[in-house]
């Protein structure tokens, strides 16, 4: 080693080892330190791994290394054709050297061949041996209790331990003939696929466990038109249904976890801005949800998990949010007129709900492994039975007036019509391929998987009129969905125009409109854009109320200040730029719009939930059209937009 090395590396052995003052120290502490490295490697050079499924060493006697253990929600699961619930039973316990009568949580399971109900106070108690009480070993997602709830008779549950009925005694056609009857009775629909809807959901909230996802219902209608008291039968008929009414976050959180039953919850506008109920909302239609909350605990802050999954009704007026939406099974009720909706259900105790719960619990024990077969057939029969079903919808052919005329083609709806008027093969033939065309869409893509739980319950029933009867609703619901989408994007485009085009108050040829909305458009797209389209958005925009006809045309009275005040409540126009032209907003909703639009299908073309757009492919867009990254700040400060989870933009 050179002399000028030697230098260097002195000085810095005196800067990283400051109490050493000569070299021949650091050497001695080097080869200190290779003598302890031999003496590891000679002590370690004998040990070898047992890789046989003998005893572990005796360093890890402690740990349990069985990760087969199925972890599962006591109230209410489904794990190795095993269905667990929990519910409050009385039982005979030793206390103090006494025997006393207690009423407690119990866990009731069956297996399709054994059963057996243990206090869930056994389970709790590692001191106490139930191994042999219990199907197979099991962890815990929650050591809730549930005390005084009872939605299972006890007379019921003694019959079904005591095996006093037979699979032939209870069917889901019976369950479905007992629901149908009380919703016939106590509400009126203006479309009677609803009763069928609504009675076939009822049914389903037994047998969610064993879906992947399960959709919401979503009930909207001006008031008294039967929103609550619908909600009231389907929580009332439903499993361990919870009717709730304002419940704070916290209480709805453990409930959820709790019970795992439909939950109603009722004015649902009191959660629309709480960002954590929109977490459970929107988390909650797929098995194994989990959502985090932050909460108070003996004076400290504790990370606190629920597990969310399970059916949910849910009853506003205000609307929801889109991502929600997405989630649900939308119906729209309108006030009933006849002396039906003066009819006021029974409380949940009444004997009336007490047998039905009764019989659709001996339901899902009888048929549980039933309906999970044939959750993987119902797509290959729907398939396999179009052509019928086809038959079915043109035979009842007013029935489905609406499913069939809801396409956008104007010149389709011509002949559609003259099929309603004739019954010519031609327009048979037509409406035969429309139909088809609807159907396949459906059965693909993730409008199937909103549905599936309810087709495989509609297709145990038995009545081929029961499965037919929902689909053909799934579809008019699924065609009105993507039309209010595009009506949502027409109506958006429509307000950017106007924002440039309305620089006074005065009258607007809608003629005049429209010419400037096909503007850089394709022949084709030109076609979709008529002045009726244009009346349509501007009706929904609330743009029409002073309207006039001359003999150029129907023209319509619009105000600069008006059309600023709805574009700022559509979010096109953000509260700082509310007085100014807005040109980067424009922009701005633009990007935003085609990169929702653009996500979404994705999203559907994979069968997956879209939930919004990700940040970072929003901000490439955004520098593309000279749009800088704090102005995406701005407008989640303003509210414009927000994000649903971390680093995903969502339009408000």
């Amino acid at each position: 080693m050179s002399e000028e090395k030697r230098s260097i590396r002195e000085e810095l052995a005196e800067e990283l080892f400051p109490a050493l003052k000569t070299p021949e120290e650091l050497r001695k502490i080097r080869e200190e330190e290779k003598k302890r490295r031999e003496k590891l490697m000679e002590e370690v050079k004998d040990i070898k791994v047992d890789t046989s499924e003998g005893d572990l060493k005796e360093n890890f006697e402690e740990i349990v290394w069985d990760d087969e253990t199925p972890l599962i929600n006591p109230s209410f699961d489904f794990a190795n054709n095993t269905i667990f619930l929990l519910h409050p039973l009385k039982y005979k316990k030793e206390v103090n050297g006494e025997i006393v009568e207690v009423e407690k949580s119990c866990l009731i399971w069956y297996d399709g061949q054994r059963k057996g109900i243990v206090p869930f106070e056994y389970i709790l108690n590692k001191k106490i041996d139930i191994s042999d009480k219990l199907p197979f070993n099991i962890r815990l997602a929650h050591t809730f209790e549930i005390e005084n709830i009872s939605f299972w008779s006890r007379k019921s549950i003694k019959a079904w331990a005591m095996c006093l009925f037979s699979k032939k005694d209870f069917t889901i056609k019976g369950a479905y003939d007992k629901i149908y009857e009380v919703f016939d009775y106590y509400m009126e629909y203006t479309d009677p696929r609803y009763y069928t809807l609504f009675t076939v959901y009822t049914i389903a909230t037994y047998f969610y466990p064993l879906f992947t996802s399960f959709p919401y219902i979503y009930i909207t209608a001006l008031p008294r038109s039967g929103k609550s008291k619908t909600l009231k039968l389907i929580t009332f008929m439903g499993f361990n249904g919870h009717w709730s009414v304002n419940e704070t976050v916290a209480s709805l959180f453990r409930n959820v976890t709790a019970m795992k039953g439909v939950l109603g919850i009722d004015e649902a506008e009191h959660y629309n801005n709480n960002q954590e109920v929109l977490n459970l909302l929107n988390s909650g239609y797929e098995k194994g949800a989990i959502v985090s909350r932050v909460e108070e605990r003996g004076g400290r802050r504790v990370m606190k998990r629920y597990e969310v999954y399970s059916p949910k009704v849910i009853v506003n007026i205000a609307g929801l949010n889109e991502t929600t939406k997405s989630r649900c099974i939308p119906v729209t009720l309108v006030r009933g007129i006849t002396e039906k909706m003066n009819r006021e259900p029974p409380v949940r105790s009444d004997e009336m709900f007490v047998k039905i719960r009764d019989y659709c619990m001996n339901v899902l024990f009888f048929y549980y492994m039933d309906v999970l077969e044939e959750s993987k057939k119902v797509m290959d029969y729907i398939k396999s039975n179009i052509n019928d079903m086809i038959d079915y919808f043109i035979e009842n052919r007013d029935m489905f007036k609406s499913l069939i005329i809801s396409i956008d083609d104007e010149d389709d709806k011509t002949n559609i019509m003259d099929f309603f008027e004739s019954k010519s093969e031609e327009s048979k033939n037509m409406v035969r391929n429309m139909l088809l065309n609807k159907i396949e869409d459906l059965i693909i893509g993730r409008p199937y998987q909103l549905w599936k739980p309810l087709f495989t319950i509609a297709k145990m029933t038995g009545d081929k009129k029961v499965l037919y009867d929902l689909v053909s609703l799934a579809l008019d619901i699924e065609t009105y969905r993507v039309e209010e989408d595009i009506a949502e994007t027409r109506d958006s485009n429509l307000m950017y125009l106007l924002i440039e085009m309305v620089t006074h108050d005065g009258w607007y040829y809608i003629k005049d409109i429209t010419e400037r909305m096909r503007e850089g458009l394709s022949e084709r797209e030109k076609e979709l854009i008529k002045p009726r389209a244009i009346s349509n958005s501007l009706r929904r925009l609330g743009l029409d109320k002073n309207k006039k006809k001359d003999r150029k045309g129907a023209k319509v009275w619009l105000t600069v200040r008006e059309v600023k005040d709805i574009a700022k409540r559509m979010g096109i126009l953000s509260i700082s730029e509310y007085t100014i032209s807005g040109d980067k907003h424009k922009r701005f909703m633009v990007v935003l719009n085609e990169a929702i639009a653009f996500h979404k299908a994705e999203c559907e073309e994979r069968g997956e939930p879209f939930e919004g757009v990700p940040r970072n492919y929003l901000l490439e867009k955004l520098r593309e059209q000279g749009i800088e990254e704090d102005y995406l700040e701005k407008c989640l400060r303003e509210g414009i937009v927000f994000e649903p989870k971390p680093n995903v933009i969502m339009k408000v």
